[in-house]
């Protein structure tokens, strides 16, 4: 695993963990916090015309291909993601200009699952209340991601919050992806 663009106190941080590994399990990990150096790491593994351009490659950058695919799924002109690492409570913020509307869909391969509620962040008024997304596989790496939409049609202008609660203990993290496909 190579971890690129890390913060440079992870870089540090990194260095004194790793001692407390087995030394095959930390041969295995890569921690890159410059920008020269993971770019040269990238171009010796991945041939450059595959490589994204804002990854130091001559291929197409990532938020180009991200919007041509959107656009090539039909109304969607834009689309912002977030992931959320969830232990109790979280949330997430975006905004839709006049005249946009957005659906909003969760991934996630966690079994416990959490209740989302999407609310105006001027009022404070819920456009949805308490629902639930769970994975509804065995939560194995191998497995997609479930995905469930749990708001259509919300219209701009205004500021929104994706809020979630957890189903799971205080003791465990799950991820949640939080996609706004904006059209």
């Amino acid at each position: 695993m190579i971890i690129i663009n890390a913060p440079s106190f992870f870089s540090l941080s990194w260095k004194i963990i790793k001692g407390f590994l087995d030394v095959r399990t930390a041969n295995k990990i890569e921690v890159i916090s410059t920008r020269k150096i993971w770019e040269k790491k990238l171009k010796e593994m991945v041939d450059e015309d595959q490589l994204p351009s804002d990854y130091g490659g001559k291929g197409e950058s990532t938020v180009v291909r991200m919007e041509r695919e959107a656009s090539e799924e039909g109304d969607v002109k834009r689309r912002v993601m977030h992931l959320l690492h969830l232990r109790s409570t979280g949330s997430y913020d975006f905004s839709l200009e006049e005249g946009e509307s957005a659906e909003v869909v969760i991934y996630t391969r966690s079994l416990g699952g959490a209740k989302f509620d999407v609310q105006k962040i001027d009022s404070k008024t819920n456009i949805v209340s308490g629902v639930s997304v769970n994975h509804k596989g065995k939560g194995e790496e191998t497995e997609a991601p479930t995905s469930q939409s749990v708001a259509k049609d919300i219209k701009g202008p205004c500021k929104f919050k994706v809020k979630a609660t957890s189903n799971g203990s205080m003791f465990s993290t799950d991820k949640f992806l939080i996609v706004c496909n904006i059209n």
